[in-house]
């Protein structure tokens, strides 16, 4: 009879179990978010140095420009860490190289000014932007001894906060 008892006990203890609510608590936290935002500077406009046809019989230096555009984040000063060709110091010396082989190639420097302070204003359509005008220049030294050819080259150029 004793085991009875328990059996009922137990049956009771279960049914009264499963109608009792315990109460249920959430969690609650916090979390840290975060971003943080570069100052760079990025060129917009990079406009290609062409120099008018060279008449190598005329004396005299030839000049071209290229007026590149920069915009910064905002709040960066974007003057200060410009570069031609890796160099942070006007002129670049480069060589231009002709298209025909055997190549011969002219000499040319490229200069530029004091670049003007500059804030950067962001990247947004209406965002100021700077300009350098860089002048390349090519001595009648170098011309007046090559072939008739086209003659290039790729210079890097970088802009940094």
């Amino acid at each position: 009879m004793n085991h009875l008892k328990h059996k009922v006990l137990a049956g009771a203890f279960l049914a009264l179990a499963s109608t009792v609510t315990f109460g249920q608590a959430a969690g609650t936290g916090t979390i840290a978010v975060s971003a943080q935002v570069q100052g760079v500077c990025r060129f917009t406009a990079t406009p290609a140095m062409t120099f008018a046809a060279i008449d190598p019989s005329t004396t005299g230096n030839k000049t071209a420009t290229s007026a590149v555009k920069y915009r910064c984040t905002k709040g960066t000063a974007g003057w200060t860490n410009f570069t031609v060709g890796g160099d942070g110091s006007s002129p670049y010396s480069g060589s231009l190289l002709g298209a025909t082989a055997p190549a011969d190639t002219m000499a040319y420097t490229i200069a530029w000014g004091a670049i003007a302070a500059f804030t950067g204003a962001g990247f947004g359509a209406s965002a100021a932007e700077n300009t350098i005008t860089l002048t390349g220049t090519i001595a009648d030294t170098a011309y007046s001894v090559v072939k008739a050819d086209t003659y290039s080259e790729n210079v890097a150029i970088s802009i940094a906060p």
